[in-house]
């Protein structure tokens, strides 16, 4: 088996060639003033350190206030740009949240990150449960099937 490493930072990525835990995204926005704004991001699938990146970023942009004194809208603005920094493996030239006028392209651009997190979370919900190995009891889902065995004797070691 031949296994294909690709760096999703350069260069042209082709959706294909990405591991399941990346989603190349093409992105496209129009402002109200007719500016476009377009292109490829790959983002990631978050690790238990990328989590914890996030937080510590987020409590940066927050000034390292609390939430609940930060206006509520720059709250959330922080929890998207914290979140699309640790999460966003590429992305176009263009891509400079400081520099952007139209909160609108973080919003959407949160929500794909967000509907990709959640595509995990429903597969493990699809996944079937492990079946027994043999030998292995199997559950009984029959009401009162738990008192089957109340009253009989259970046999020691001596006695078996």
């Amino acid at each position: 088996m031949t296994v294909k490493i690709v760096d999703a930072r350069t260069g042209k990525v082709n959706k294909e060639e990405l591991p399941p835990n990346m989603k190349l995204v093409n992105f496209s926005y129009t402002d109200e003033n007719g500016a476009i704004y377009g292109g490829d991001f790959v983002f990631k699938r978050l690790t238990i350190g990328d989590i914890r990146r996030m937080a510590v970023r987020r409590a940066q942009l927050n000034g390292s206030f609390p939430e609940n004194v930060i206006d509520e809208d720059v709250a959330y603005m922080n929890i998207m740009l914290g979140h699309l920094e640790v999460a966003t493996v590429k992305a176009p030239d263009w891509w400079k949240p400081d520099d952007l006028y139209d909160p609108q392209i973080v919003l959407n651009l949160y929500k794909e990150v967000l509907a990709f997190e959640a595509s995990f979370r429903r597969a493990l919900q699809k996944r079937p449960a492990a079946a027994p190995q043999s030998g292995e009891e199997q559950p009984v889902n029959q009401p009162g099937a738990d008192q089957a065995v109340v009253g009989q004797e259970v046999p020691t070691p001596a006695d078996a």
